[in-house]
C-alpha cells in the first residue's frame, strides 16, 4: 500500500540517507508564506518511496528559517551567509546529498518555493522516470494560480523566432502542453524539474555562472547534447506563482535576466543570434517604457505600478544597449 511521504521522510532523517529515491531541493529567498504552502503540498503527496527534502536559504530576512524549523522539522536546512543564486544553491544540496553522497538517490527534484505540487504529481513524475530510462529531465504541466497554462513544451531560440521577436511589440509563441502523456521538449521551466542521478554524473550540475534565469535552459541544452531526452508530463500538474522573489528587486532582476540570456547565446549560438536578441530587447523595452511613462503621467490609481514598470524597462534597455555598444564586456565562456 502507498505510504504518505511525511512518514518516509521522518524515517529517512533518523540516519544517513541510504534509501531516498528522490532528493527535493528548494532554494528560497524571502517567500516564507509561499514556502510553507509549497512544503505542505510536498508532504501531502501520496507516494511509496522515501524523500529527502532540503531547503537552501539565500539569506532571507523574513521568518523563513523559524517557520521551517517549527512546522517542518523533517526538512534539512542549508543556510547561506550571502545570496549565492539559484544555480549555486541547488548545487550545494546536490553536492551534499546527491552526486557526492555515500548513496545518492536516483532522482533529484528542483522545486521553486512559490509552487504548489498538485496531488499525485510527484508520484507520476517518479514513475514516468522509472518507466523511461532515456529520460534525463522531466517536468510537469505548470499552471498559473487561476489554472491557465503557464509553461509546458519549450523550444530553444531559433533564427526565425529571433527575427520575429524584432518586430515591435511582437509576442512570443503561446505556451503549449499536452493534457496527458509525454511530450518531448527542448527545455523545461526550472520551477519544477526532475533530474536523473546518472545525468548529474555524466552531464554535470547547473552552471553557477548563471546567478538567476537561464540555468535550466543551459542544463537542458547540455543534457540533450549528451544524448538525454527532455520531456513534459501533461498528467502531472504544479501551480507556479512566479517571480515572487525577483519582483522585490525587479530592475536588477531584469538586468540579471538579460545577462543570463547573453551568457546562453555566447555559450551555444553564433554571435548573430546574440545580436538579434539584444536588438529586440532594446527595441521592445524602449516601447514598453514609453507606454509605462504615459500611464504613470496620467496619475491614476496604478501610478506607482507603472512607475515601477518604467524603472524595470529602462534598466533592461540600458543593459541591452550596454552589450550592443560594447560598454559591457561579454561573459567569458
Amino acid at each position: 500500500p502507498s505510504m504518505p511521504c511525511r512518514a518516509s521522510t521522518e524515517d529517512l532523517l533518523r540516519g544517513p540517507m541510504k534509501t531516498a529515491r528522490v532528493l527535493i531541493i528548494i532554494v528560497s529567498y524571502n517567500v516564507s508564506e509561499l514556502l510553507q504552502k509549497c512544503l505542505q503540498s510536498v508532504f501531502e503527496q501520496d507516494c511509496s518511496f522515501p524523500l529527502q527534502v532540503v531547503v537552501v536559504d539565500n539569506v532571507s530576512t523574513d521568518d523563513t528559517l523559524a517557520r521551517v524549523r517549527e512546522n517542518f522539522p523533517q526538512v534539512t536546512l542549508l543556510v547561506n551567509q550571502h545570496n549565492v543564486g539559484f544555480a549555486a544553491g541547488n548545487n550545494q544540496a546536490l553536492a551534499a546529498y546527491g552526486v557526492q553522497a555515500e548513496a545518492p538517490p536516483p532522482y533529484a527534484l528542483l522545486l521553486n518555493p512559490d509552487t504548489i505540487v498538485r496531488p499525485g504529481a510527484l508520484r507520476l513524475l517518479h514513475n514516468t522516470m522509472q518507466d523511461h530510462p532515456d529520460l534525463g529531465i522531466l517536468g510537469p504541466r505548470i499552471v498559473n494560480p487561476d489554472g491557465s497554462l503557464q509553461s509546458g513544451v519549450l523550444r530553444f531560440p531559433s533564427f526565425t523566432g529571433l527575427l520575429k521577436s524584432m518586430i515591435p511589440l511582437s509576442r512570443g509563441p503561446r505556451p503549449t502542453c499536452p493534457a496527458s502523456g509525454l511530450a518531448d521538449s527542448d527545455w523545461i521551466l526550472g520551477a519544477c524539474m526532475m533530474v536523473r542521478g546518472e545525468l548529474l554524473r555524466t552531464v554535470g550540475v547547473l552552471d553557477e555562472h548563471y546567478f538567476l534565469y537561464g540555468e535550466e535552459k543551459d542544463w537542458c541544452f547540455r543534457a540533450r547534447q549528451g544524448g538525454w531526452r527532455v520531456a513534459v508530463l501533461g498528467d502531472a500538474e504544479v501551480v507556479h506563482y512566479g517571480g515572487q522573489s525577483t519582483r522585490q528587486v525587479a530592475p536588477s532582476s531584469y538586468e540579471t535576466f538579460i545577462d543570463s540570456q547573453v551568457r546562453f547565446y555566447c555559450k551555444h549560438y553564433p554571435a548573430l543570434h546574440r545580436g538579434m536578441f539584444l536588438s529586440s530587447t532594446a527595441t521592445q523595452t524602449a516601447l514598453m517604457a514609453g507606454a509605462a511613462r504615459f500611464f504613470a503621467w496620467r496619475r491614476g490609481p496604478r501610478e506607482q505600478e507603472w512607475r515601477d514598470r518604467l524603472a524595470t524597462y529602462q534598466a533592461g534597455r540600458r543593459r541591452a544597449l550596454d552589450y550592443l555598444l560594447g560598454r559591457r564586456p561579454l561573459p567569458s565562456v
